[in-house]
């Protein structure tokens, strides 16, 4: 006979009451009322400035801040008995925690719900075991420190106090709880044929009949009937190892300097379980966050140190902080990598092996290259969860970077790195995982993440409930690396997957707050320029090497992967961006160091220092005059001419060596781009550089993805002025839309055939998206696109599933398109978000959102971008290095400097993406790849004065010594040599 659903459905109802109402409010019982007396302050206050404050009381009920108020409260009380295991019992609608009297934190506080996900944090952090700081005389005297926001940076009910008491707690009845939580969550997810089924739903009604009547012994005889529903034994093979964590983003929907506090939180609640439970292990990534505990609370820090000797903590990720790869340049993801793997080194004396990245926005396909020669084994992320329109098809899989290099990488199966870890998570692991008959083994990542709190008491309560419980798969303590290196049997055996892991999702993220993206493009190629130069002119010292250090830091804070994609609240861009202009401007005092000539206002007799490895060209523009340079590697050069513009008539038609160029003087679009050696015409329809304004109603994740459904509206045109010189034609467009305004300067260089396109944007308007488009009448099925350490191609149709969600993807410096005859290169200094389909080449320019951040991008901002026309593709061009020479970071001096030559006469098909002195200022570092898709075999001319040429992996750690200067790299392969 079929099962009534609706009966069915009444009673689970019936037992959700039981369990939460009829069982967990009787667990307390009030022993006394605490006193609280306290301050309110704006901004934190350090334990040792609490005196100098005075105090007022507060009473439960009172409302005692505004969102992200900070509070110091003093509690005391008086207890007559204290034999028994007392608890404090606190809530103060926000976040707290408790220190004892030296200023070392003991526990952390949540109050276990959040208008961002209701179900995130709860049942929350609320009680501490009180007894030992209970005195003698039964007095208790202690503070808290506390937020006045929730685990997401809300306010929740007015900020009010809701509990401050101490309580005893009858453990008969917490143990019930735990058992009955398991069991019920078992309840609802097996098969309702099963005779597991059964037997927990007779057993659960005849406890609920116990509880309902309250029958004699009913706690004493509903815990026998609990343990015997709790010790059936599972004969399933899948095995489950599950790892305590807290992902903590650094910034979010809240400042950096809450981040701080909330890690101070979660860390004295992990210390707390790790002291009571000896089997609970707990993991934690970002260096940058262990820095801050060591700086903000030095006593919790050796506690911390402990317990990683004991592998009760574990140390994941390589990674500084855990960053964004789609945005973050090359040089900046390998540097993250060798301040975290060194941070590790000496700090713990320990080498991590994995790179742990639950949360970043999309994978970059250079990351599996730079994963293993970082000395990496393992990758983890779970975000791939996230993907809207396609699941990705593996969970434990062999990722294969664009350089063919192999990560061992798994998913966890449930998707999330905030495990309830009940029976309904293990049992969506084992409906969900593909790999299961491959590799029965899979990783669980449970506690409270994004805004701290880590794991609870409740999760180690249902894992020892799990350990072997029939019809789930086992459940155990464990660490990911355990975990990996027991994966690692069955690597030969499992899928693989090559290229990026593109995210269907937040696509958004690579355009938002544009004036961040500027800001992280200039600084990571003013340090490249910084190191170059430093290194050549032999200019380090060790008090420049650490100052360098410290810079790079904390820029490398600024790209974790909800700063740098522009995710975060708007204090964090306000602080942020300052900081950045400090960082630009210790970045010059450094190059000053170098010569105090630097950035000398005398721009005729300048001397510009070129920090790649080939011969640049370029143009400045200083004082309405164009400066005209030609500057061989790594060498100093004036201008070889210098271009004063004069204004000119209406110019609508342009001939350069290779180009006849048009322009619609009424819209200031480009109507014709025609190859005069190839004889064709590159626009199609007469138009390019198209400004058009989409309505854009996401936020700052995401474009909503049918946002080219709607016909775009077009920046009018205002105003035109031309003024030219020999080798220059400058038009100046002045736009408007609504109240926004855009001035674009657009030069044309008759020899070099190249058009530059310079904007300055005052925008207004909220919720509006600007892009640049080109529809082109050359016919392309891909297009290649720049990424660290090399290129990735994709499809440019938009005919299949996964076609179609990639409407916006991701490029550094550059995006190429060609026929057989003639190709297209856009390139750009501070833009990453494009639409490659349909022969339209369109790149995002920015976008308004106003959540997280209010009022986002309505402001100031600038950037340039260049487009360039030639024949075949652009290796022939060698648009990769055209694109270097426009956002390389060129220093002026008023004499050239003396140099060392580290490389001479290398090969073009081979980059130089640093050189810099090493990490243990032992020697130098210079790190080469090979730009393109074929192997190079190629001579390695070091200046001689070195006389030990060791091959390293990207983190600076010895391979071997390299005699034979003769080296091969296969396409995309990236190689790092210490000079000595």
């Amino acid at each position: 006979m079929e099962f009534n659903l609706d009966y069915e459905k009444g009673v689970i109802d019936q037992l959700k009451h039981m369990i939460n109402h009829l069982v967990k409010n009787k667990i307390d019982t009030k022993i006394a009322d605490l006193t609280i007396q306290g301050f309110i302050t704006d901004e934190p206050i350090p334990f040792r400035d609490i005196s100098d404050h005075a105090l007022k009381p507060f009473k439960i009920g009172d409302s005692w801040g505004k969102n992200f108020a900070c509070g110091w409260f003093r509690i005391t009380g008086h207890l007559k008995s204290f034999s028994q295991p007392l608890y404090l019992k606190l809530d103060l609608s926000g976040e707290a925690c408790l220190f004892d009297n030296s200023g070392t934190p003991l526990k952390g506080f949540t109050n276990g719900s959040s208008t961002f996900d209701r179900t995130h944090g709860e049942p929350g952090k609320v009680y501490y075991q009180i007894n030992h700081l209970i005195q003698e005389n039964g007095s208790l005297d202690f503070w808290v420190e506390a937020g006045s926001n929730d685990l997401f940076g809300v306010l929740c009910d007015e900020g009010r106090f809701k509990a401050c008491e101490i309580v005893a707690q009858n453990e008969d009845l917490k143990t019930l709880y735990d058992d009955l939580e398991t069991l019920l969550s078992l309840l609802q997810v097996i098969d309702q044929e099963s005779e597991h089924f059964a037997a927990i739903y007779e057993g659960l009604r005849s406890i609920y009949y116990l509880i309902v009547y309250e029958e004699d012994e009913w706690i004493a005889k509903s815990i026998e009937t609990s343990k015997k529903l709790l010790s059936q034994k599972t004969n399933y093979l899948l095995k489950i190892t599950a790892i305590g964590h807290a992902h903590m983003d650094l910034a979010w929907l809240w400042p950096i300097r809450e981040t701080r506090r909330k890690i101070g939180r979660t860390f004295a609640s992990v210390i707390d379980l790790l002291d009571h439970h000896p089997d609970f292990v707990f993991g934690v990534s970002q260096p940058q966050m262990l820095t801050w505990v060591s700086e903000d609370y030095p006593l919790l820090f050796e506690k911390i140190k402990a317990y990683v000797k004991m592998n009760r903590i574990e140390l994941q990720g390589g990674m500084w902080v855990e960053a964004d790869t789609n945005v973050s340049g090359e040089e900046a993801l390998v540097r993250q990598m060798l301040y975290g793997i060194e941070y590790y080194k000496k700090t713990f004396n320990f080498r991590v092996r994995n790179l742990w990245l639950p949360d970043v926005f999309g994978y970059s396909g250079s990351l599996p290259q730079i994963i293993s020669k970082s000395g990496l084994d393992y990758f983890m992320t779970t975000k791939l969860s996230w993907s809207l329109i396609n699941r990705f098809p593996y969970h434990s899989f062999n990722w294969l970077g664009i350089d063919g290099s192999k990560t061992l990488s798994h998913m966890p199966p449930e998707g999330t790195y905030n495990s309830s870890i009940l029976p309904k998570s293990t049992m969506l692991i084992d409906k969900q995982y593909k790999e299961k008959e491959i590799a029965p083994l899979a990783l669980a990542v449970y506690g409270i993440g994004n805004g701290g709190g880590g794991p609870g008491y409740e999760h180690l309560a249902r894992i020892d409930r799990q350990k072997n419980l029939a019809p789930l798969p086992k459940v155990s303590y464990g660490t990911s690396a355990s975990f990996f290196d027991e994966l690692k049997a069955y690597e030969d055996k499992l899928p693989s997957w090559q290229g990026e892991l593109y995210l269907e999702n937040h696509q958004g993220t690579y355009t938002t707050q544009s004036n961040v993206k500027q800001y992280n493009r200039k600084l990571e190629q003013k340090l490249r320029s910084l190191e170059v130069l430093l290194s050549m002119t032999q200019g380090y010292t060790s008090e420049i090497q650490n100052k360098l250090d410290e810079i790079w830091k904390e820029f490398l804070l600024y790209q974790f992967h909800d700063i740098l994609p522009g995710s975060s609240i708007k204090r964090v861009y306000d602080e942020c961006l300052v900081r950045y202009q400090v960082l630009d401007q210790e970045l010059d005092s450094l190059f000053s160091v170098i010569d105090k000539s630097y950035l000398s206002e005398t721009m005729e007799t300048k001397l510009l220092f070129n920090p790649l490895s080939y011969p640049v060209k370029i143009v400045q523009k200083y004082n309405q005059n164009y400066y005209n340079y030609v500057i061989d590697a790594y060498s100093f050069a004036k201008a070889k001419n210098i271009h004063t513009l004069n204004h000119g008539l209406t110019v609508n038609h342009v001939k350069t060596k290779d180009l006849i160029i048009q322009f619609d003087d009424q819209t200031g679009q480009l109507t014709s781009i025609y190859h005069i050696k190839q004889k064709k015409e590159l626009l199609r329809d007469g138009k390019g550089n198209i400004l058009s304004v989409y309505k854009d109603y996401g936020d700052a994740w995401n474009i909503p993805d049918h946002y080219r459904k709607q016909t775009p509206q077009v920046m009018k045109l205002e105003l035109r002025e031309v003024r030219n010189s020999s080798q220059f034609i400058e038009l100046t467009h002045y736009y408007s839309f609504k109240q926004s305004k855009l001035k674009e300067i657009v030069l044309i260089d008759l020899e070099l055939s190249t058009i530059t396109f310079n904007h300055d944007v005052d925008w207004k308007d909220m919720g509006y998206m600007l892009r640049t488009s080109f529809p082109l009448s050359i016919k392309f099925d891909e297009a290649n696109f720049d990424i660290q350490y090399g290129e990735l191609k994709r499809s440019a149709r938009n005919h299949t599933r996964i076609e179609k969600a990639q409407f916006e993807v991701s490029a550094h410096q550059w995006v190429s398109v060609s026929d057989q005859s003639l190709g297209f290169s856009l390139i750009n200094q501070s833009k990453y978000g494009y639409y490659v389909k349909d022969q339209v080449v369109d790149m995002n320019l920015l976008r308004t959102t106003n959540y997280p951040c209010k009022d986002a991008d309505i402001d100031r901002t600038s950037y340039r971008y260049q487009i360039v026309v030639h024949k075949g593709n652009h290796h022939h061009e060698k648009i990769d290095q055209q694109a270097m020479q426009f956002n390389a970071f060129y220093p002026s001096y008023d004499n050239a400097l003396n140099t060392m030559t580290f490389i001479k006469n290398l090969d073009a098909s081979i980059e130089v993406s640093a050189i810099k002195k090493a990490y243990d200022e032992n020697g130098y570092i210079i790190r080469l790849y090979n730009r393109t898709t074929k192997d190079q075999y190629v001579t390695l001319n070091f200046n001689e004065t070195f006389k030990m040429i060791t091959q390293t992996n990207m983190v600076e750690e010895p391979l071997e010594i390299v005699f034979d200067k003769n080296q091969n790299f296969t396409p995309f392969e990236v190689k790092t040599f210490r000079l000595a």
